[in-house]
């Protein structure tokens, strides 16, 4: 990133947030221009270990937590996005979403095909995904 920054390039950086002391060396030496953090689910051990696929222990969201803080004090450009997941997310998840990042968040429909890990689910159509997404939004500022 140094090395890119000095050749006067733009850098944004994609995070799940799992490591913020990492990404806090990142933003305190201002070696990024923009960050982008996927958040799968609300910040709770159980909604995000679903949505993860992994187990996720309250020291992990602990730290999700404190990478979403480090991103808000920075004044680095930054957004979060949540890729939304048909038979997975439900509209609780999206409007707990909607009401804790606001116009910061971006809802992604999930596309299948090459995954890390085998998923039986399918996508959103787009109408599908709308509908979800315009039930949590009037509470919110987030996007579609």
């Amino acid at each position: 990133m140094r090395t890119l920054k000095g050749l006067g390039l733009k850098v944004k950086l994609d995070t799940n947030g799992s490591r913020p002391e990492m990404l806090g060396q990142i933003l305190d030496e201002r070696l990024v221009d923009e960050v982008a953090m996927d958040v799968k689910a609300p910040l709770e051990s159980e909604p995000y270990s679903r949505l993860a696929g992994i187990g996720c222990s309250s020291e992990l969201i602990g730290k999700i937590r404190d990478s979403i803080l480090l991103l808000r004090r920075s004044g680095i450009s930054h957004r979060f996005r949540c890729t939304l997941v048909k038979g997975l997310h439900a509209t609780e998840d999206v409007v707990e979403l909607a009401e804790s990042f606001g116009k910061t968040i971006t809802f992604q429909r999930f596309r299948p095909g090459k995954t890390l890990q085998k998923m039986d689910t399918e996508a959103f159509d787009p109408e599908g995904l709308a509908t979800l997404v315009s039930a949590a939004l009037p509470q919110s500022k987030g996007s579609l």
